[in-house]
Parts: structure tokens; C-alpha cells; sequence
């Protein structure tokens, strides 16, 4: 059995691979906004750096996928990269030609248990999900509950 770590504890292996994953967001971020200004050679270069620093958030995302997470923040990586799985399964889906009413209605719902989820792991560890690739993944503004909440109170 695998030994948990106090929840509240800030690292663990996928912790780790979390912050990896914002640092590599921060530096597509910037390649980005440093593109808006370049022209030929320039952007030719900026576009690979940007192809590289993709694969590079691709392979340490599947890493966090292959092992157990032992604290909260650990924890909220892997329900942000589960929400973007269900959001990649459902653009598969609707891109079909006759795509399944059913499975956008499921991705729903599994949106809304993990942004649930997420909300607990950050109150109980303290932990901003941005700190994690949070802001790539599962950006605050797009949580449904937040937002039918919002609804209701009106």
C-alpha cells in the first residue's frame, strides 16, 4: 500500500511535475506574447520553441498521469489533467459525424464533480491550482458551479 503524505504537505513527486507544468505554461505564455513582434527567421524559431515546449507539457502531463499522488496538490494535478481528458474525449466526439448527445451531457458532469473537487483540495492544502498549471487546465472562470451559483443568487 502506498504511504499518503499529511494532505496539507505542499510536495510530492506529482506535485512537482504540477509546478514543472506552470513553469513550462509561463514560458509559452511569454513565447506567445514575444511572437506578436517577431517577423521571419524570428517567428520561424519562436513557432518551434513553442512546438517543443508543447511536447514538453505533453510528456510531463502523461508522467503525472503514471503515478500516485500523496498530497492535496498532487492530488489537483491529476483532477485538472482528468477534466482535460473528458474535455479531449468530448472534442473527439463532437467532431464525429453523428456525435452523442449523451457524452457532452456526461463531460458536464464530470466537469462539475472535478471542479469540486479541485475547490476542497485547494481550501484543505491552502494551495492556488495556478501554482499547479491550474490556470492552463482548469481556469477558474470557465468552473460551472461557480457560475450556476451565480446564476441562482441573481
Amino acid at each position: 500500500m502506498t504511504q499518503v503524505a499529511d494532505i496539507n504537505t505542499t510536495s510530492d513527486p506529482v506535485g512537482e511535475l504540477g509546478r514543472r507544468i506552470a513553469a513550462i505554461v509561463a514560458a509559452m505564455n511569454r513565447n506567445e506574447e514575444d511572437d506578436c513582434d517577431a517577423d521571419g527567421a524570428d517567428r520561424f524559431r519562436r513557432m518551434e520553441e513553442l512546438h517543443h515546449l508543447q511536447d514538453r507539457l505533453n510528456a510531463t502531463a502523461a508522467m503525472a498521469t503514471e503515478m500516485k499522488a500523496t498530497t492535496a496538490v498532487g492530488a489537483m494535478l491529476q483532477v485538472m489533467l482528468a477534466y482535460n481528458a473528458a474535455g479531449t474525449i468530448l472534442g473527439r466526439d463532437q467532431s464525429a459525424e453523428y456525435p452523442d448527445p449523451y457524452s457532452e451531457e456526461m463531460c458536464r458532469r464530470i466537469a462539475r464533480c472535478l471542479y469540486s473537487a479541485l475547490g476542497i483540495l485547494a481550501e484543505v492544502s491552502g494551495i492556488n491550482p495556478a501554482e499547479v498549471g491550474g490556470d492552463y487546465y482548469m481556469p477558474s472562470e470557465f468552473d460551472p458551479l461557480a457560475g450556476v451559483a451565480k446564476a441562482l443568487a441573481a
